[in-house]
């Protein structure tokens, strides 16, 4: 798969340029999205008009979506960086007091203004961004002891780290999925403070095969797998391992991202889904689609990718709900689990299930390696 020959741009209803997949290309203008020309006026100014009119956009959205505080920001144990996945790392700081500092400005709920955040950000306009700048001030006046995240390819967290390398705040990273070659180095600077807690030896030669900086690196397995287990006990789920004979993992790769340079990437996907079917229908055997997607739109286009691949099928894609929880559940309760590169392959047998992985691409970056 070449990125100019198999991907088509777009324009979402933020501003935002966006390849995807050919065949999607109705499906997105459908919902919303906008087809540009490749001209030379385009490559000239629309580019550079887009990129305005997204930053207007953005500004507006946080003027009327965020509330102000002109007070300090109250002094707390921990910071959890990024507001995503939040809820797992909640449950392994106890009853420490902590502060959300969210890193992507389109969930910002709260913005600090008060005079030393303002007076640390104007100090510092020429050696980092606005947006790091800030999350840098806000964290200064919280003054934590522990920094974590669970998004541990953030470049956010490396700057933070970086900047507080000298000091007593401990930062800890969190694996949270497969990280096949693709977490770069910070500017190729080291950064002595960061403990990185992932799955397995594996990742760790992995990140040291890129030069990622770390302290140290902890095997630890899965945390989101862990969370399982507890989420089943305080609920009092019973599991019946054998409900489904295969639980297909969804997959979809409607846009353009990580392994484009892969051959065939995102039809891979699609034949692993219509050989899954086609096995289940001629065999009698129970299946379960688990969904990826929480968010309506990717629901919807998850869907329409599948459909271009399972024309011949009835197929039903269950939601995803409880941050993969149900995912979770699904593969629980199968024989096998199937799948081409999902981290959730791993994490299943963690869980002492079963897993095929397909590797039908025969590209290095796709060699599965369990935990």
């Amino acid at each position: 798969m070449t990125l100019n020959k198999n991907s088509v741009e777009i324009l979402s209803p933020d501003s935002t340029v966006v390849k995807i997949v050919p065949f999607m290309e109705q499906f997105f203008l459908s919902k919303g999205f906008s087809k540009l020309k490749k001209t030379f006026y385009y490559n000239l100014f629309t580019r550079r008009k887009i990129k305005i009119l997204r930053k207007i956009k953005l500004f507006f959205k946080i003027i009327f979506n965020t509330s102000f505080y002109f007070s300090n920001p109250k002094k707390s144990e921990v910071v959890l960086l990024d507001c995503v996945l939040v809820d797992h790392t909640k449950k392994i700081i106890g009853k420490k007091s902590y502060e959300i500092i969210p890193t992507r400005l389109n969930k910002l709920k709260k913005l600090y203004l008060n005079y030393r955040v303002i007076k640390f950000i104007i100090l510092n306009l020429h050696k980092r961004s606005l947006k790091q700048n800030y999350i840098l001030a806000v964290m200064v006046e919280v003054s934590p002891k522990i920094v974590i995240t669970h998004i541990d390819n953030s470049i956010d967290f490396q700057i933070s780290a970086k900047f507080f390398e000298k000091t007593d705040i401990k930062f800890f990273a969190i694996q949270y999925a497969n990280r096949d070659g693709q977490l770069d180095p910070f500017e190729n600077k080291k950064i002595n403070n960061i403990e990185y807690f992932g799955f397995s030896n594996y990742d760790k030669k992995n990140l040291l095969s890129v030069n990622f900086s770390m302290k140290n690196f902890n095997s630890i397995g899965s945390l989101k797998a862990s969370l399982v287990k507890e989420y089943i006990k305080d609920n009092k789920i019973t599991i019946n391992p054998k409900k489904y004979d295969i639980c297909l993992l969804s997959e979809p790769v409607p846009f353009v991202g990580d392994f484009y340079y892969v051959e065939n990437f995102f039809e891979i996907k699609g034949k692993i889904a219509e050989y899954t079917h086609r096995i289940c229908e001629n065999k009698k055997l129970k299946l379960i689609f688990s969904g990826k997607h929480t968010n309506d739109l990717y629901i919807e286009a998850e869907n329409s990718f599948y459909a271009n691949f399972l024309k011949n099928y009835k197929f039903n894609i269950l939601k995803n709900t409880n941050n993969s929880f149900s995912t979770f559940l699904h593969v629980l309760e199968s024989k096998i689990v199937i799948g081409h590169n999902s981290t959730i392959l791993r994490e299943a047998i963690s869980l002492g299930k079963k897993v095929l992985a397909c590797n039908l691409t025969n590209h290095k970056d796709m060699i599965f390696y369990s935990f």
